[in-house]
């Protein structure tokens, strides 16, 4: 299993940083809701002939007072190898720079 892990600090309340995460989510893939932790499943169609599995990301978002969130960002698929991380650092990527 490929993983790619990244803390991202940012200056906004936490309401703020959770409709930003659901606003980007509708790019990606379904969103599921869980309490402060979001999973974002890539929704692409891949055939038998793919050589990536889709990765899916997981945030853990954590108010640190009145405007300071901290989201913690988990990219994951079930392959291995470069290939596979490279989706996964690809995908954290991209969301991370939607949620930015």
């Amino acid at each position: 299993m490929s993983t790619v892990s990244e803390n991202v600090s940012v200056k906004l309340p936490y309401e703020q940083v959770v409709l930003i995460i659901r606003k980007a989510a509708i790019s990606f893939g379904s969103l599921v809701e869980r309490g402060s932790t979001f999973e974002i499943k890539d929704n692409a169609q891949r055939t038998s002939w793919s050589t990536t599995w889709p990765a899916t990301v997981k945030i853990d978002v954590q108010k640190n007072g009145n405007d300071r969130t901290t989201l913690y960002i988990t990219a994951s698929n079930f392959g291995i190898g470069p290939i596979q991380r490279k989706e996964c650092e690809s995908k954290l990527g991209a969301i991370k720079s939607a949620i930015l």
